[in-house]
């Protein structure tokens, strides 16, 4: 499954390093405070199975999470 491999501190920015990505999917990392509410922090266009973004930094604490829609056909 794709994941969040890594997380770097850059400046007021993170940079997470994301793994085992659909290649040729379109995904987005939301980010959170609480688990409760959650918004669109950058959107991801997946070119490999690897790749890194930069995205704004959360505060203190916070949480991210990245997710592809679910794509279904029917025969």
């Amino acid at each position: 499954p794709s994941s969040i491999s890594d997380i770097t501190s850059v400046n007021t920015s993170n940079q997470l390093s994301m793994a085992d990505l659909p290649v040729g999917r379109d995904g987005v990392v939301e980010i959170s405070t609480n688990f409760l509410n959650w918004a669109t922090a950058a959107n991801v266009t997946t070119t490999n199975l690897n790749q890194s973004i930069l995205v704004d930094a959360p505060g203190e604490h916070g949480f991210y999470r990245l997710r592809f829609p679910f794509l279904w056909s029917w025969p």
